[in-house]
């Protein structure tokens, strides 16, 4: 009987090592102001973003200077994808960043005719 419950106790703890969970999401709810720039972008850099987090689901909004839009993405663990769709045109552009804390820090571009930038943004 003793031999069987160590069996049982040994293969308990193999399972639970073998085991492995993601991360938890930070959550990435709030506004948010800071800059992103492509490297031939002519308006104003600076950005508000307007974020809703549920589960690992981004929804909201963001606003440039002269143009806004809405952001939709998702987050695993530390990591933001985020797509910025313009209303008025078929046009959209993606960032993938790190959260750290109040901080997201990363990249605006993908396969965009613009061009990769520094995205930089922080949360009020």
């Amino acid at each position: 009987m003793r031999a069987f419950s160590m069996t049982l106790f040994a293969l308990a703890l193999l399972v639970s090592a073998c085991s492995k969970t993601a991360p938890e999401p930070v959550d990435v709810t709030g506004t948010w102001y800071g800059s992103t720039c492509a490297p031939m972008q002519i308006d104003s850099c600076a950005i508000e973003l307007r974020l809703t987090q549920t589960g690992t689901s981004i929804t909201g909004t963001y606003n440039y200077t002269t143009i806004g839009g809405t952001v939709e993405g998702t987050v695993s663990g530390s990591s933001v994808s985020m797509t910025f769709t313009y209303p008025a045109t078929s046009y959209s552009n993606c960032v993938a960043a790190t959260v750290s804390g109040n901080e997201m820090v990363g990249t605006l571009g993908c396969g965009s005719q613009q061009g990769q930038g520094k995205f930089d943004v922080k949360r009020d």
